[in-house]
Parts: structure tokens; sequence; C-alpha cells
């Protein structure tokens, strides 16, 4: 998965506990991690890049997106920025993203976001794991994984998730001793929430990736 984070206007908020090997039960770690290094690790350029501190809020984090997005807006005349990018470990309905995290008890938050983004996209493990018991048929309610639904209808946009875990690595930035993340493709099935619609699913394999670029950005979009 080539994504090119500069096109258009794309926002990627990061945390950096996804840069260490530790995991804590929350997804894989990279697997070409360069040693003593994992602070120089850094998000790939976009617009614009808020990375996360370990003390924050999730809700400040989310506040500072729309913030941001909103006075760029009103300066600018932009419409709906294209994507927010989420980059962080992941499980079940979890993102490990602010002091406490992202669930369904705090997902009220991504409301500060309604309309600012067409997709919001979720670099993590297994979010879009459905309900433990769940029938596994996209076709009824129980299939669907809560947040990701819940966070489209407040954000009126698609939501992007992964059902598998994913695995990442490294690249380094000339010789600067800085490190990027490179998700390379999705393992296994993608699926995207749009609100007010069923769930529409891609299952990625090496032969047909999921093409997240060309989703943001379909022939015809321009930059």
């Amino acid at each position: 998965m080539d994504v090119n984070f500069k096109r258009g206007r794309q926002v990627i908020l990061h945390d950096p506990r996804l840069n260490h090997s530790s995991t804590n039960g929350y997804g894989p770690p990279t697997t070409e991690l360069p040693v003593g290094a994992p602070d120089r690790i850094v998000a790939p350029k976009s617009w614009w890049t808020r990375r996360a501190r370990p003390d924050e809020l999730t809700s400040t984090l989310v506040k500072a997106v729309a913030t941001r997005c909103q006075n760029a807006q009103e300066m600018h005349g932009y419409g709906a920025f294209d994507a927010l990018h989420i980059m962080a470990h992941g499980t079940r309905d979890f993102v490990q993203i602010g002091v406490f995290n992202l669930e369904m008890r705090n997902a009220q938050c991504f409301s500060a976001l309604a309309g600012l983004f067409r997709y919001i996209v979720f670099h993590s493990c297994l979010v879009g794991q459905p309900p433990m018991g769940s029938i596994p048929d996209l076709n009824l309610p129980t299939s669907e994984s809560l947040l990701a639904r819940d966070l489209s209808r407040r954000t009126n946009a698609e939501v992007i998730v992964a059902r598998e875990l994913q695995e990442y690595t490294v690249r380094p930035i000339g010789e600067t001793g800085y490190f990027e993340l490179d998700f390379g493709n999705w393992e296994g099935p993608v699926d995207m929430y749009d609100s007010g619609r069923r769930i529409r699913t891609h299952h990625s394999t090496e032969e047909t990736p999921f093409d997240l670029e060309q989703r943001i950005f379909p022939p015809g979009r321009g930059a």
C-alpha cells in the first residue's frame, strides 16, 4: 500500500507507543524496529501530523485536530478534509490513543470531527473485529464493529478498519537518523463503514490488496 499522505489535505494522528516493540497486548510490533531508537520513528509526511503525548486525553487530541482543521477551513475556504489517519496499536473496538485510549465509553469525543473529514482510517490491528459471539455475516447488525459504526455516525465520515493483525515496518529518512512508519499492504479483510449504509468489505490478499490511495482519491478526483 503505497499511500501518498501528502496528497490533498490529509491529517495523521500518531500515538508513539506504536513505535515500541512492547505492545502491551494491543497488536504485534513492527518486524524491523531499529534497536534503541523507537523515539526516532515518525509518521509519514502529511498536510499536518499531530503526535500524541503520553499524558494527553483522547478528547484533547481529537479537539486539537478539529480546531486546526476548522481554523484552516475558515481561513482558506476549504471543504471537508480528505482523510484523518490514526496510527496506533489497536484491538477489538479499542485504540491505544491518548492516556485513556479510545473505546465506546469515550467515543462521543469524535463528534467534534463531524463533517470535517471524508474518511477516517485506523492503521491499527483488529479494530474492525465484531463483538465476541456475533455471527460473521456483514448483513447482520451483530457482526459490526460497534466502535467503527459509532464513529461513522458521529463524524459522517467513512471509517476504514482492519479485522486482522497488521504488520508494519520502518524505513530510514536519508541520513537523518530518523525512521518513517511504513504499513505496507493491509492483512486480511478491510471494512468500510459509511454512515447510513451497509458495511462494505475488501478481502485483501497479496493478489488483491486494499488500495487506500484509490479509495480516498478515486480517478477523476484530482489532488
